[in-house]
This record gives structure tokens, C-alpha cells and sequence, in this order.
């Protein structure tokens, strides 16, 4: 079961719509191409020709609904409602009529048979049957493994820890222990929200509540769980908590290095505003490490830089003068 559920999700990579595509071009060539088994004929009885029209569009089916579940769902699930289904079972079905229409127009050796139709209109409603009965089997389906933000307690978990000293360089993160007294005090601005994904911790966001905006500190996903939307996913869920109060976090400049630019990108696809025309230093976290400098990122752009700058140094990182 988890191999099949690894190499599902191992797909759910794969471009938007392209297991569709690849189902429709096999199906177009089986039943539009003249002869294209050559001449082998195969008819292992009766009714064969039906049970492989059956088939092919119960795949197809299978095909519309799985490229469009996952173009909804969250981190390798699916998010597919019933009605939904319905659409790609008539769509599916409405591909086979089109065959038929085809094959009976085209001067290729090949004939429309409307029992053909009837066999591809029952083999598209059994994929979609089967298909939410193997994602619900599977574990797949979005209901069970949506993402979720939640406010951590005084005890940080361990996941958390493993998370963040595999995530950041010692020039840009502050000690653990920092940490933890910070999130243990209720009057702290600091705050640390969990990402969880089927009830496991698969990321978090540390922050302070400012006045007039909040910032954030540090934000990343387990390594094992990236490339998945996770990340997209809970970073909106932030955003959207945040009653439209402005969000501040730092970055590495874009020419810094790919996954600097990759990270800029990924927060400008949500909504974040670079300022890169700002001049913008990181004060070390602790004693005898570097200064970074960084560039700030706001969503929205209309942001006091000055004014955040100021309080950040002054609260996040001691900087009194």
C-alpha cells in the first residue's frame, strides 16, 4: 500500500494535465489509427472489442478526475467533489461518442459502433466509481490530509527544533534556547505557529505581532514534505489570518544564489513586494557572528521600512542604539 501510494504521489508531480494527455493520445491512437496492432487481430472471445473500449475510458475517466483532483488538493491529495466526478465521467463519455463520430467519418478502414459508445459511457461512470473508492482507500483524498496552521504551545515540539537547525544557517537563526524561553512567555509579541499536515508537524512559522505589522522571522518546511505546496499553501493561510495587517519577512537577494532567487519568486507569487532599493542589514543573532544583509519583503508593499526596520533591530535583535 505505500509503495502504490508513494508512486501516486511520485505522479502528482508530474505537469498539470498530463496523465490526461497521455491516456487521450493512447486512446486516439487505438481507436483512430487503421490496424494499429498491424494485423494481429486480437479477439480472445466474444465482446472482447467492448471490454477494451470499457476499459480504455474507464481509464480515461480515472485520468480527467486524478490531474483534476490534484490541480485542487493540498500536499499529495486530492480535493474532487462528487459533482465533479460526475463532470469527468460525461466528459469521458462524451470523448467516445467523439471516436465514434470520428471513425465513422474518417475513410480509414475504421466504422463507428455505437455499442462501442455505450461500452465507453459505462466504462467512464466505473472509473470515477473506482476512482474515489482507490483515493479514499489510499488515504488520498484532501479531507483527510488538509493543512493546517495552528498556534504552538509553551512546549515547542521536537519536530520543530530538527526543523529549524536543518533549515537555516547559524548566521540566521537565533539560539534554541532563545527560543524557547521566548515562545514560554505570554507576554512575548513572539509566536510560533505549527504547519501540520495529517495531524503531523511538517513545517512552522515563527513571528512577532508588532504594532502595525507583523514580521516574520523564520519560515520552512521539513525537507521530506518540500516541493509538495505545503509551503504555498500555509504561507497563504498566514497571510490570510493576519486580518490584512501588513507582513514583513527578510531575504537573501535575488543574485545571491538560485534558491535565494527561488525563494523570492515563490514569495512574490503570494502576494510579497521585494525592496530591493532599501538598504537592509541583519544584526547578528549572537556574538562573534556575521551581519547578513538581507532585503525586505512586505505583503502589501505599502510598508513604513524605516519604521519596521527600526523595531524589528530594537526587538527581535536587541539593538538598542
Amino acid at each position: 500500500m505505500n509503495g502504490i501510494k508513494k508512486i501516486i504521489r511520485l505522479v502528482m508531480k508530474w505537469p498539470p494535465a498530463l496523465v490526461t494527455i497521455l491516456v487521450v493520445a493512447l486512446i486516439a491512437y487505438a481507436t483512430l489509427v487503421p490496424k494499429p496492432l498491424g494485423d494481429n487481430d486480437i479477439q480472445l472471445f466474444p465482446g472482447f472489442d467492448k471490454l477494451v473500449h470499457f476499459i480504455m475510458f474507464a481509464v480515461l475517466s480515472m485520468a480527467l478526475a486524478f490531474d483534476y483532483g490534484r490541480s485542487k488538493g493540498d500536499y499529495a491529495k486530492i480535493k474532487i467533489s462528487r459533482s465533479a466526478l460526475a463532470v469527468m465521467a460525461f466528459l469521458s463519455a462524451l470523448t467516445g461518442g467523439a471516436v465514434e463520430v470520428a471513425q465513422g467519418a474518417m475513410d480509414a478502414g475504421r466504422s463507428a459502433d455505437w455499442y462501442d459508445f455505450v461500452a465507453d459511457s459505462l466504462g467512464a461512470v466505473a472509473g470515477v466509481v473506482v476512482f474515489a473508492f482507490a483515493v479514499r482507500r489510499l488515504g488520498l483524498d484532501e479531507k483527510h490530509g488538509r493543512i493546517r496552521l495552528v498556534e504552538a504551545g509553551a512546549c515547542l515540539p521536537e519536530e520543530v527544533k530538527c526543523i529549524y537547525m536543518a533549515s537555516f544557517p547559524p548566521e540566521e537563526r537565533r539560539p534554541w534556547e532563545s527560543i524557547e524561553t521566548l515562545q514560554a512567555d505570554e507576554s512575548s509579541p513572539f509566536h510560533v505557529s505549527l504547519i501540520l499536515f495529517e495531524g503531523k508537524v511538517a513545517g512552522f512559522i515563527s513571528w512577532w505581532r508588532f504594532d502595525g505589522f507583523v514580521y516574520v522571522e523564520h519560515f520552512a518546511v521539513d525537507g521530506s514534505m518540500r516541493n509538495y505546496g505545503i509551503g504555498s499553501k500555509a504561507i497563504d493561510l498566514f497571510v490570510g489570518s493576519m486580518d490584512r495587517c501588513p507582513v514583513v519577512l527578510e531575504v537573501e537577494s535575488v543574485d545571491t544564489s538560485a534558491e535565494a532567487e527561488r525563494r523570492v519568486r515563490f514569495y512574490e507569487r503570494h502576494g510579497f513586494v521585494a525592496h530591493h532599493g532599501y538598504e537592509y542589514v541583519q544584526p547578528p543573532y549572537s556574538p562573534g557572528l556575521p551581519s547578513v544583509k538581507l532585503v525586505l519583503m512586505s505583503n502589501p508593499e505599502a510598508v513604513d521600512l524605516e519604521r519596521a526596520a527600526a523595531t524589528m533591530h530594537r526587538h527581535v535583535y536587541g539593538v538598542t542604539d
